[in-house]
């Protein structure tokens, strides 16, 4: 998150939450990451950059198609951190989606 933080940010917490999710596309398995490259385009793209000089950011494509696989969300590695990696979930605490409490 420093990447996207600014001095006038309010302080960072860590919380710990309970995800119940039956659907999660894990991107850290190179097979399914190349598997969204091949049918979406580069799934760990640089987004600003691609908005930058115009153009659909190609990760945005890349969750589209694993959103109509019938993903719930995804599993996203952390390109500056390796090891460490992020949970993202399309839509959580309504019907038929992931639940999420703390």
């Amino acid at each position: 998150m420093r990447a996207h933080t600014t001095a006038t940010d309010p302080e960072k917490s860590v919380l710990t939450l309970w995800v119940q999710a039956d659907a999660v596309f894990d991107l850290r398995d190179p097979d399914a990451a190349e598997r969204v490259r091949t049918m979406a385009g580069e799934p760990f793209g640089d987004w600003q950059q691609d908005l930058a000089e115009g153009r659909a950011p190609s990760s945005w494509r890349a969750r589209d198609w694993i959103a109509a696989q019938g993903a719930q969300g995804l599993i996203d590695p952390s390109r500056k951190a390796p090891g460490l990696w992020h949970l993202v979930l399309f839509h959580w605490n309504v019907p038929g989606a992931p639940q999420v409490r703390l």
